[in-house]
């Protein structure tokens, strides 16, 4: 009997002690309890990035030849003065309008659930590009920060090789802060493992995005654009045109690596400066002939 009691009390203690960490990190992180489903408002944040006002810069004809911009906070303009954002410089060297749908901390699943949720509101866009960079590979398999972690859709790979919505956002059990962080430490461990199968999801993914694309709007050409250094990426060794999907490498383009700590915000912060966006803006627009 002594030893049960033992056993149950030291088993409260540890459950208390959970709860008190769950909390805490909470309390820390976050100042409002948020919604534990996904939702996306149905608003065209045109040339513009996520959340702010509907900007209509001068010169610009809405109707003409629109562009949809998918991400995460880099293609959202991160830590940038609303000038400097990629989806607004795109804009005005294209004179085309730029819906930018990117969504901080977010990923590729995010990025399919809005094309599959008929959020965007451009009509018959010519060119959906999406911005992938290196961590979206992380994030197949969990959130990126904690702020944004919950209601995050959830797919699995078919045996058709697409991807298939099974959650739109996490299950309960996975609505926990210690779950965040251990996801987190396991997959960064077994990510450089796994390549092969990340090379198949990803493939999978951008061919799910293409497909449903297609079927809501059959002239618009799919755009995957990989910020990246990685040798994987860089000659895109995943053969997405052979899917019809057009792949644009931003240090390919540039000739040298944008990615590199010189353009970065700062030491630890490796969202981009100005200074990426003002050079790739122009490279996009030639390859595509969107001038």
């Amino acid at each position: 009997m002594k030893f049960l009691r033992v056993f149950f009390v030291n088993i409260l203690l540890l459950f208390l002690i959970f709860c008190l960490s769950e909390f805490c990190l909470f309390k820390s992180t976050q100042k409002i309890i948020p919604n534990l489903k996904y939702h996306i408002q149905k608003m065209p944040y045109l040339n513009s990035v996520y959340g702010e006002k509907f900007r209509e810069p001068a010169g610009i004809e809405f109707e003409t030849r629109p562009i949809v911009l998918l991400g995460c906070s880099f293609a959202y303009g991160q830590g940038l003065d609303y000038k400097d954002i990629f989806s607004v410089k795109l804009s005005e060297i294209s004179k085309r309008p730029v819906y930018n749908y990117a969504k901080k901390g977010k990923g590729i699943q995010s990025s399919l659930f809005i094309i599959q949720k008929d959020v965007i509101q451009a009509k018959n866009p010519e060119y959906i590009i999406y911005l992938y960079m290196d961590d979206h590979i992380r994030r197949l398999y969990s959130s990126c920060s904690i702020d944004d972690y919950v209601g995050y859709p959830i797919y699995v790979l078919n045996k058709d090789g697409y991807m298939e919505l099974k959650h739109d956002s996490f299950p309960i059990y996975r609505q926990f802060y210690t779950f965040y962080y251990w996801n987190n430490v396991v997959f960064k461990k077994i990510l450089k493992q796994n390549s092969s199968y990340n090379n198949k999801l990803l493939t999978a993914y951008f061919k799910t995005i293409n497909k449903t694309i297609k079927e809501k709007y059959p002239n618009t050409k799919f755009v995957v654009l990989a910020f990246s250094n990685q040798e994987f990426l860089k000659y895109d060794s995943l053969n997405l045109n052979d899917y019809g999907i057009i792949f644009l490498n931003s240090n390919v383009l540039a000739g040298f690596d944008l990615t590199a700590e010189q353009y970065w915000q700062s030491k630890n912060d490796t969202h981009p400066t100005a200074e990426v966006w003002k050079i790739l803006a122009p490279l996009v627009s030639k390859e595509l002939n969107l001038i």
